[in-house]
C-alpha cells in the first residue's frame, strides 16, 4: 500500500548544530525529544499500532495475490508464471460462457447475428475456403459439412466471440417431423493464440457445460484454430464434433 509515509523524525529543526552530551540536559536547555512507542512524543501508541496493522495487512495482501515465498527464487511463486501465458479453462468459462450462449440463442431466434453474412457462401467447401481466407489463410481441418449429424448450414459470419477474428457458423437440426421448430447448433472458429485464448491440449475435447445445461457447450483446439460448439441438446453438438474432426474430414 502506497503512501503509509513514516514521519519519525520530523520534529523541526531548531538548528543545524549538534548537541554535545554534557549541554543535552544542561541548564537553559531544552531535553531533546525521544520519538517512539511510548515516548509521549511524536506519533501517539495507538498510531504505531495502526501502522504496525496497517504493514501486516499489507503483507497478507501480497501473500494471497502472489502466493508463497519459493526459497529457490526469494520471489512469490506467482512471479514464476510467464506473463501472456493463456487463460485456463475456468476464467474463459467465467469470461465467455454467458456471453457464447446468450449469442447462440439470439441467433437462433433471429433476434441477431452473425456479421456480414452476404459475403459467405452457403456451399460448405466454398464456406470453408473463405473461412481459412478470413482467418489467417491456412487450410481448416475440419469438415463444415454436417448434414451426417443431421445439422444443415443456415448462414455463416464475423463475430467478435468468444474473441475477435472469430466466425460463427449457424446450423438447424433436422426435426423428425420437419414441423417442430429445429433446435440450432452453433460453431465458433478463430485462430488460436496461446498467449491469449485458454490453455488445453490439442484434439482434447472440453465440456465447459454439459447435459445438465440447457445449451451444452464443447471446446477444442488443433495447431492453429480454436474451435466451440453451442447447442439445444448435448446429442447435436457431440455429433457435430465428431463429424467436424472425423478422420475423412478433409
Amino acid at each position: 500500500i502506497e503512501g503509509i509515509a513514516d514521519d519519525c523524525g520530523r520534529e523541526s529543526d531548531a538548528g543545524s548544530d549538534t548537541a554535545s552530551p554534557d549541554t543535552v540536559s544542561g541548564e537553559g536547555t531544552e531535553p531533546v525529544a525521544q520519538i517512539g512507542p511510548g515516548s509521549g512524543t511524536g506519533m501517539p501508541g495507538w498510531g504505531w499500532a495502526v501502522a504496525a496493522a496497517l504493514m501486516l495487512a499489507v503483507a497478507v495482501g501480497l501473500y494471497v495475490a502472489n502466493g508463497p515465498i519459493d526459497p529457490s527464487t526469494n520471489l512469490p511463486t506467482a512471479a514464476r508464471q510467464p506473463a501472456g501465458a493463456g487463460l485456463s479453462l475456468a476464467t474463459f468459462a467465467d469470461e465467455n460462457l454467458e456471453n457464447l450462449v446468450t449469442r447462440h440463442v439470439r441467433c437462433a431466434v433471429g433476434v441477431s447475428h452473425p456479421m456480414a453474412t452476404e459475403a459467405f457462401s452457403g456451399d460448405t467447401e466454398l464456406l470453408a475456403q473463405q473461412v481459412s481466407e478470413t482467418l489467417s489463410g491456412v487450410p481448416l481441418p475440419v469438415r463444415l459439412d454436417l448434414e451426417r449429424a443431421g445439422l444443415t448450414l443456415r448462414l455463416a459470419g464475423r463475430c467478435v466471440a468468444p474473441g475477435p477474428g472469430a466466425m460463427h457458423l449457424i446450423y438447424d437440426a433436422r426435426s423428425a417431423d420437419n414441423q417442430a421448430p429445429p433446435a440450432t447448433v452453433s460453431l465458433w472458429i478463430k485462430p488460436y493464440h496461446a498467449e491469449l485464448d485458454p490453455l488445453c491440449t490439442p484434439g482434447e475435447l472440453e465440456v465447459l457445460a454439459g447435459d445438465g445445461r440447457p445449451h451444452p457447450v464443447l471446446l477444442w483446439r488443433d495447431d492453429h484454430f480454436m474451435y466451440v460448439l453451442v447447442g439445444d441438446a448435448m446429442e447435436h453438438v457431440t455429433k457435430a464434433q465428431a463429424t467436424l474432426t472425423a478422420a475423412d474430414a478433409t
